[in-house]
């Protein structure tokens, strides 16, 4: 082995450890881009999420989908209906865990936008 495979061995070692090392990120209560307003932005199990999405330009045939430990009630409960392009969803019967929230809109159907969201236990209990 000469000089240079020996010093790029050490390097590539050096790096390996330094990103075993790093600790791990802090987890984040969600993942949402701002054309996403969540009311109460932290939920609770047990308690109603309103989900408001925006959109720059106007969108038909959206819908909400939302999956994570249990199948919670999604209803529209408000649109714009002349720009279309504000939905609000209330979500009922969420229980404590990760929630995938993915806006769907068009036709065909496609994937507008995603966000990701941690309901935490309802006061009380563990």
């Amino acid at each position: 082995m000469n000089r240079g495979e020996l010093l790029l061995l050490l390097g590539l070692g050096v790096a390996l450890a330094l990103l075993v090392a790093r600790p791990a990120d802090p987890p984040r209560a969600d993942l949402c881009g701002p054309e996403w307003t969540l009311d109460p932005p932290r939920p609770s199990a047990g308690g109603d999420l309103v989900v408001t999405y925006t959109h720059p330009e106007p969108l038909r045939y959206v819908d909400l989908k939302v999956d994570g430990p249990v199948a919670p009630g999604v209803t529209l409960a408000d649109l714009a209906l002349l720009e279309r392009r504000a939905w609000t969803y209330v979500v009922t019967g969420l229980a404590p865990g990760r929630y995938q929230l993915r806006l769907w809109g068009g036709r065909p159907h496609a994937r507008v936008s995603n966000c990701q969201l941690e309901v935490r236990p309802a006061e009380g209990t563990k």
